[in-house]
């Protein structure tokens, strides 16, 4: 029988809405700020940002 994969990280991706507040701007870019990695993509359809929270990360 095979191993099951082990899972070395959680990503999440969240779509953005088209407009931001300041405050709501301010408050995506602080809890992306405590990922280990964290980016946005922009595409003529949409637009979202993603973050990754590492296996080592989550054990603290």
């Amino acid at each position: 029988m095979p191993a099951e994969p082990k899972i070395t990280c959680i990503r999440i991706e969240v779509d953005l809405p088209p407009q931001l507040t300041d405050s709501q701007h301010t408050a995506v870019l602080k809890a992306l700020s405590a990922a280990d990695r964290y980016g946005h993509t922009l595409t003529s359809e949409n637009e979202f940002v993603w973050a990754e929270i590492t296996q080592e990360r989550r054990k603290v």
